[in-house]
Formats: structure tokens, sequence, C-alpha cells
């Protein structure tokens, strides 16, 4: 029987990838966020949060737990700490995902096994797919988003410092969906790209 494919979706920060991947979800895509994962492993891999709380100290913490607000508001100051921070979170995100991928394989009851990822291009892992989705988005319907998780235009331009253009990452992705129109439209698109990967 065929490998269950493998697919990531991207995009810089507020284009849309979580709502692309809730309808990919509803079509019968398993989605791993690795954002949800980052934020399991924070709060329950004992080994990483000693190796962030060396790192960074009591600081970070809000009521005896590792607070990502905190962090953020530190690694966006400073691209050194930022890295080390990654190199501390990424390599046992990666791991996660793949002990996932191989129990979802197993159960065969999946069409397409799916990772939010925002970094994948940034840490070098687009070759660990079979295809990649970009989403993208124009920079004002971004902050329009991103106003409603309480980070504003000076926040949003410091995490964007991290991540390549969109316009190089378009380039290198399979499939390119344009977030700025209606949710209608968007969900045709996702549809189609379903229609293509499970042919």
């Amino acid at each position: 029987m065929l490998k269950l494919r493998k697919i990531a979706i991207t995009g810089s920060l507020a284009t849309g990838k979580s709502t692309v991947s809730k309808y990919f979800q509803r079509l019968g895509a398993y989605i791993v966020n690795v954002d949800n994962v980052t934020h399991a492993l924070l709060r329950k891999n004992d080994c990483i949060s000693k190796k962030i709380l060396s790192l960074f100290g009591n600081k970070v913490l809000t009521r005896g737990k590792i607070s990502r607000k905190k962090l953020a508001s530190i690694v966006f100051e400073d691209r050194n700490k930022l890295l080390q921070l990654e190199k501390i979170i990424h390599p046992k995100v990666i791991e996660v995902i793949e002990k996932e991928y191989e129990k979802v394989d197993r159960e065969k009851s999946y069409k397409l096994f799916i990772v939010e990822m925002p970094l994948l291009y940034e840490i070098g892992l687009e070759d660990k797919f079979d295809k990649i989705i970009l989403i993208k988005s124009t920079k004002e319907n971004c902050l329009k988003r991103t106003e409603k998780r309480d980070i504003d235009k000076d926040q949003y331009n410091k995490r964007m410092q991290r991540l390549i253009p969109a316009s190089k990452k378009v380039k290198k992705a399979d499939f390119v969906i344009e977030n700025d129109a209606s949710l209608k439209e968007l969900k045709q698109k996702i549809k189609d790209i379903y229609d293509v990967l499970t042919k």
C-alpha cells in the first residue's frame, strides 16, 4: 500500500494558515499544528523546560510555567537568543511529528498528513515533505488579523524579520493560496488542492 502523503502548510505571520488547515481537516486530512506541539512540549517536557530556564532564567515564568508570550518578547529582540531557543525546541518538534506520522500511516484512516509549520523554509525542512502549500496574504490583511491576537505593528515587523520573504518562498512551493478574498473562494481553492493531492 502507498505511503501516506506528507504535506506542509506554511506562510508568514497571520496569513491564515490555521484557517486553511481546518478546512483541509474537514475534507479528511490529518493535521498537526507545530505551534500546538511546541506549546505541549513547553508544558510537559521537563528536559526542554530546564534548558530554557537555564538559558533565560525565571523571568520567562508565569505562575511557575514557561510563558510563550514572555519568551517571544525576549527572542524577537535578540536574534542570537532566538536561534538558541530554536536549537532547543526544533529537534524535539521534528521528533514528535515523525512519530505522529508513523502512527497515522499505520492506521490507514487518512488520505493526507498535513503539518502546519510557519518556519518550514527558515529551518530547512522542505525536503521532509512530499508537497508544500504556501499561504500568502497582503500585509494590510495580516496586520488586521494580528490585532485580534494582541500583536501590534511593531511586534509584527520584528517577527517578520525572522522570516524569508514570501516572494522567495513562492518559487519553492508546489501550491500557493492567496488568502485575500472571500471565505467561499478560499474554501474552493482548498478543495481544488485537496482533490489534486488525493487523486
